[in-house]
């Protein structure tokens, strides 16, 4: 029988956590003095009275009497606003707020198994306010005073009458005033619309990392279509070659058919040509069956994602429902009074980022209302209002979740901050006068630092904020505090909608691929080395009118060698962003874009805050990818610690491309091998016609053809080269079975570099030809 009641229990927790927010909902978009005449009042007006009604059945059957009775009132005092008999004022907003909050407490009791709080005093409030009687004060528990007059005229329904617990008027030793939440109640759906079922968390985040892991996979198979490409091209230059074997054999064979040995070189040949075509055939039917298999997959597999991704949103409201009461709480420990409001809270996001976001926005809030919220007494001396204001909201765009905590408290103490880092030893006396308020306002992320005089329960160890920051850079996010001395504090907040999959940058840094997130890049960029501009002795490049420092990516993860790369002078850059902060990385090259699963590091590179996981790039290569925000840390100590300077870039040398000309198969396989084992790049054609194709979309440092090829021989060839004003300049070897005199002449006349007979071709005097050309 318990286990029957605490399964009903937790069905109306999650059930009355709805009905409630549908009511905040309704009290925050009406101000003092509507009525349920109003059109804009009448629809909010009807989903209140329809949530108080099913909230008071929903009580009724797990037996909580006394929410049973609040929400009966409720239900009648919505229905009186309906039918016109009261209108929205002041008062009765704080006494359905206060009631609704007493309902959370309760249920809170309930489940587990404390005393409930009393709830006499609310009851009475709300029956005054149905019998239409005004509200003299009300203290931070709830009870009320009615006053002397028991009607209210109808004139004066709609005047301020509430005296607020804490104002000048009356003021309790721990004021506390918390208004509802602005934001709208997600739409209830029916329940038996359609059938659901119960799955664990843990085992639909399984899930969606293997959707993730299908699309990692799916992109694999572009390789494997490279590979068909590739393996069809050469069955292609088969067939070519086959076709001119035929050609120049053709006489040959038909000179006696009935030589047996002729005649079965006649069968084996065709044998070949059959198997060859077959083979052509079967090979481009499988490439194209690849290529269909890879689009479906990866179709599927992002659809699958997709609907996993949307299963696996919820409303904001559904985690950050308990703020309500903490800040509630909280306020009360502290003697402060605030007024707390929660902003787009109906905004969807992916559950895991949300429950990974609810212990750093706590300790967010809890430092605001400590830290930031003045006394009462300190905010009259300051002519602020009383009550100190606290706001959390949330905002989505571009695939991130923009949340801020914003206060209107004190602000933070930079003099404060700056004697307390001095003290611990986090900045240099020396360079202080170096150190910018935003860098001293991020040093109240550092472990341990707190610029609190005493130890509370709630602040004073430094802990919290460091732990925020760790928990929003492990979900790829970044955290920002602005401040305004005397005016408040506000905590920035942005991370991805979703964990699943990550749109990154990929780039080279001394033979390694890394990966970065594209919401921390800015742009992308090149600059030739000596066109780079210099402020205060340090390189910068300006983008968009605006001077960027450049800091080697190599030296700031601290590897051995920390030049960079260039083949013509030219340096790669990502420009990376983190608030209003910029910095140039300078890369040995970018390799473009590439959307997958971060997977979560091993030691030792767990340890290192400076990446946050690893990104699958193809079967066996993994590329690590960075943390933005530790790249600025590693930025900062560097600068500090010596000049900055770019590290000296190392020239390598750029393979020279070189096509080789040729119809014999045999012949071209040759040159390639030789070339390659060299360190050329070797494309190759096998006549002039194929030649000038590749010519009119590639450059080449060098053309090394043969004279006798079907179509356009060498020389004419040579002779359109040469015509070419774009490749006039190629050099051009010619490398010939004709080694007359007078072709070699003719060869050398029209422009060739060199003329190498094929009978004297040897692999020495190839390359020490290539050498005195190139």
């Amino acid at each position: 029988m318990k286990d029957i009641k605490q399964k009903l229990l937790a069905a109306f927790d999650v059930e009355h956590r709805e009905h409630l927010a549908q009511i905040r909902a309704f009290l925050a978009a009406v101000e003092p003095g509507t009525t349920g005449e109003s059109n804009a009042v009448k629809v909010g007006i009807a989903e209140a009275f329809c949530s108080a009604h099913s909230l008071k059945g929903a009580s009724r059957v797990v037996d909580l009497k006394s929410v049973m009775e609040l929400a009966h009132r409720l239900e009648t005092l919505f229905h009186q606003i309906q039918t016109g008999k009261l209108s929205v004022s002041k008062d009765l907003q704080l006494i359905v707020s206060r009631s609704l909050d007493l309902i959370e407490d309760i249920v809170t009791a309930s489940r587990s198994n404390l005393e409930q709080p009393g709830s006499i005093d609310l009851l009475q409030a709300l029956d005054q306010l149905v019998e239409g009687k005004l509200i003299s004060s009300i203290s931070p528990s709830g009870s009320v005073q009615p006053a002397p007059s028991s009607k209210i005229p109808p004139e004066a329904v709609n005047s301020p009458q509430l005296v607020i617990a804490g104002s000048e008027t009356s003021r309790p030793a721990a004021p506390t005033l918390v208004v509802p939440a602005s934001t709208r109640a997600p739409a209830r759906t029916n329940s038996h619309s359609f059938d659901t079922m119960r799955l664990s968390a843990e085992h639909f985040d399984r899930l969606i990392k293997t959707a993730g892991e299908v699309i990692s996979f799916s992109r694999n198979q572009e390789e494997n279509a490279f590979h068909f490409k590739e393996m069809s091209q050469v069955v292609s230059n088969i067939e070519k070659e086959w076709g001119i074997i035929q050609k120049n054999s053709a006489k040959y064979l038909r000179q006696s058919t009935k030589d047996s040995d002729k005649s079965k070189l006649v069968k084996y040949l065709s044998f070949i040509e059959t198997q060859v075509r077959a083979l052509g055939r079967q090979l481009r039917a499988a490439s194209a069956d690849q290529k269909n298999d890879n689009f479906t997959l990866r179709r599927l597999g992002e659809q699958l994602q997709e609907e996993v991704q949307t299963a696996r949103l919820m409303p904001a409201a559904d985690i950050f429902e308990s703020f309500s009461k903490m800040m509630r709480d909280l306020a009360k420990d502290e003697q402060k009074e605030i007024e707390f409001r929660m902003i787009g809270m109906d905004i969807e996001a992916d559950r895991v980022v949300l429950q990974a976001l609810k212990d750093p926005l706590m300790h967010t809030l809890r430092n605001a209302l400590s830290h930031g919220i003045e006394s009462a007494s300190q905010r009259a001396l300051l002519k602020k209002p009383i009550s100190g204001r606290i706001s959390l909201s949330l905002e989505a765009a571009s695939r991130r979740l923009a949340l801020i905590v914003a206060d209107d408290g004190q602000g933070l103490n930079i003099d404060s901050i700056r004697s307390k880092a001095l003290e611990a030893g986090l900045i240099d006396a020396q360079k202080i006068d170096e150190i910018s308020d935003e860098e001293l306002r991020q040093l109240v992320f550092h472990p341990g630092f707190s610029t609190a005089k005493q130890i509370t329960e709630i602040s004073g160890r430094g802990v919290g904020l460091s732990i925020v920051k760790d928990a929003i850079e492990r979900l790829q996010g970044e955290v920002v505090v602005e401040s305004t001395p005397g005016q408040g504090c506000r905590f920035k907040f942005s991370v991805p909608l979703s964990v699943s999959t990550h749109r990154l940058l990929l780039m080279q840094c001394q033979g390694q691929t890394l990966a970065i997130p594209t919401h921390a890049v800015q742009c992308v960029q090149r600059e030739r080395s000596n066109e780079l501009t210099s402020v205060e002795g340090r390189p910068v490049i300006k983008v968009k009118g605006i001077y960027i420092p450049v800091m080697a990516l190599s030296r700031l993860l601290g590897m051995q060698d920390g030049s960079v790369k260039s083949n013509d002078n030219a340096l790669a850059f990502a420009v990376i962003k983190f608030g209003e902060k910029r910095l140039a990385l300078a890369v040995d090259g970018l390799l473009g874009e590439r959307e997958g699963l971060i997977k979560d590091l091993g030691p030792p590179l767990s340890r290192s805050n400076r990446f946050a996981g690893g990104l699958l790039i193809d079967r066996a290569a993994i590329a690590l990818v960075l943390n933005p925000p530790a790249l600025f840390e590693a930025y900062h100590q560097l600068r500090h610690g010596q000049p900055l300077e770019i590290a000296q870039r190392k020239m390598e040398q750029q393979k020279l491309r070189i096509l080789v000309v040729d119809d014999s198969f045999t012949t071209r396989i040759l040159e390639k091998s030789i070339l390659e084992a060299k360190g050329y790049h070797v494309d190759i054609a096998i006549d002039g016609v194929e030649a000038l194709a590749f010519l009119s979309n590639h450059q080449v440092d060098l053309i090394i053809s043969d004279v006798e090829m079907p179509r356009m021989d060498g020389l004419t060839l040579l002779q359109q080269l040469k015509a070419d004003p774009r490749l006039s300049k190629t050099p051009v070897i010619i490398v010939s079975s004709r080694d007359r005199r007078e072709d070699q002449e003719r060869g050398l006349k029209l422009g060739a570099e060199a003329y190498l007979p094929k009978q004297e071709f040897n692999q020495k005097i190839l390359l020490d030809t290539i050498r005195q050309v190139i």
